[in-house]
């Protein structure tokens, strides 16, 4: 797989963002209603509206908080899949490179492992 090929993919944890975004928005969206509603009924619709006020707010700073910690995550996650992708061609590489010595019947030692899936290489 390219490097190209991870970046133009969907990505299931983008999907999983985006529901998990729409569902805390729709709840935030009812319990908006839903404490609107309530406060209609009260004798004193001031209060009920600062209240409401209050935690559409507390809703909002806590959504973009959840939000940025998962789009830490995303990116985090993304650069691993490219790191992982990188090694799996290089170990690949290396394991043609193993094919052809054993074709040209070269004798021991083996080819030496290439710097990037030793050690050092990390």
């Amino acid at each position: 797989m390219a490097v190209t090929d991870v970046a133009t993919t969907t990505d299931p944890t983008s999907i999983y963002v985006a529901l998990i975004t729409l569902g805390g928005t729709i709840g935030g969206i009812v319990f908006t209603w839903w404490k609107f509603r309530k406060s209609q009924t009260s004798t004193d619709h001031n209060l009920g509206y600062d209240q409401l006020q209050e935690d559409l707010t507390n809703e909002r700073a806590a959504r973009q908080t959840n939000e940025a910690g998962l789009r830490a995550d995303i990116a985090s996650l993304r650069a691993e899949v490219v790191a992982l992708g990188v090694a799996v061609r290089v170990r690949d590489d290396y394991i043609g490179v193993l094919r052809q010595a054993i074709y040209n019947q070269s004798p021991p030692p083996p080819p030496s492992w290439p710097v990037a899936l030793t050690k050092e290489g990390h």
